[in-house]
C-alpha cells in the first residue's frame, strides 16, 4: 500500500524507514557472545511516542553492546506515563539499573558502557534538543527555575538537570525517592500535569525528574564524551568543538 504524499507514515519512510512495534511489548534482547561483561542486572526501556521508529535508530539499538540486559519497547498517553511503567517493570524484573533510551536517538556501540563505567546513581549521555538552535539538555539551576548552559570540557560533569533520551538510572534511587516522597510510582509528571505549580515552576517530565532527585539528595552527571544524535530529518549531535553540527539525511530536502 503506497502511503499518501501528506502522511506520517509517508514522512517517516522518507527519513529512513521504520519498524512497526506492537502497543506494548516487551522481549528481552538475545544475549551476545562477544559481549564481555554481565549486563543482566540492566534493563533497557523505550518509549514510543508514535507507533514507528527510524531506521538509524533501530541499527543503534540492534548494535548496541548489551549482552544479556532485557529491552521493552513502551507506549502510553504520555511520556511521564511510558517511563514510569518502565521503572514499574524494571523493579518486576529485579534489575539493578534502568536505561532510558527515546526512540529518536542514535548512539555508539560503546554508549551504555561508558555510562556503566561511572560508579554514580544517575549519568546520560550527552544530547542536544532537535530544533534550532539545537541546545544541549544540560541545565543549572536558578531560584525555582532552570537555565540552560553550553557544554564545557569533556568527560563526567555534574549538571541540575538533564533530559531522559538517554539516562542510566540506578534503581536505588527510587528507593530512595520512596522513602522520602510519597510519589505513587509517578517519578516523571508532564508538564500539561503539573497544574498545582506557578505557570514559571512548570517543567518537562525530565525536569520534574531532575528536581526530586536533587531534592532526594543524589547527583547527577552527564557524560560530554558520550555523544547521543537527536533524529529529526537529519541528525544534530554536539562536535569536536562542543559546536552543534547537524546532518542532514542522504535524499532528504
Amino acid at each position: 500500500m503506497v502511503n499518501p504524499p501528506n502522511s506520517l507514515d509517508h514522512r517517516l519512510e522518507q527519513l529512513g524507514g521504520s519498524l512497526r512495534v506492537s502497543p506494548q511489548p516487551s522481549s528481552p534482547s538475545q544475549p551476545q557472545p562477544s559481549q564481555r561483561d554481565d549486563m543482566s542486572g540492566i534493563h533497557i526501556v523505550v518509549p514510543l511516542s508514535w507507533e514507528m521508529t527510524y531506521k538509524r535508530h533501530n541499527a543503534s539499538m540492534f548494535g548496541l553492546r548489551k549482552g544479556n540486559a532485557t529491552t521493552t519497547w513502551i507506549q502510553a498517553d504520555t511520556i511521564a506515563g511510558m517511563r514510569n511503567e518502565g521503572i514499574r517493570r524494571t523493579r518486576g524484573e529485579g534489575a539493578k539499573k534502568v536505561l532510558f533510551i527515546d526512540a529518536d536517538m542514535t548512539f555508539d556501540i560503546d554508549a551504555l558502557e561508558r555510562l556503566l563505567s561511572h560508579d554514580v546513581p544517575i549519568v546520560g549521555g550527552l544530547c542536544r534538543q532537535r530544533r534550532e538552535p539545537f541546545s544541549a539538555t544540560l541545565w543549572r539551576r536558578e531560584g525555582k527555575g532552570h537555565f540552560m548552559v553550553p557544554p564545557e570540557g569533556h568527560g563526567l560533569q555534574e549538571y541540575d538537570a538533564t533530559g531522559g533520551a538517554f539516562l542510566l538510572v540506578d534503581m536505588s534511587v527510587f528507593d530512595g525517592i520512596d522513602k522520602q516522597v510519597n510519589v505513587e510510582g509517578r517519578y516523571f509528571v508532564d508538564q500539561r500535569d503539573n497544574v498545582a505549580l506557578p505557570k514559571e515552576e512548570r517543567c518537562s517530565e525530565d525536569i520534574y525528574f531532575c528536581n526530586l532527585v536533587r531534592h532526594c539528595g543524589f547527583p547527577l552527571y552527564v557524560d560530554l564524551s558520550c555523544k547521543i544524535g537527536h533524529l529529526v530529518i537529519g541528525e544534530v549531535i554536539d562536535g569536536d568543538d562542543h559546536e552543534p553540527q547537524f546532518r542532514l539525511e542522504k535524499g532528504a530536502q
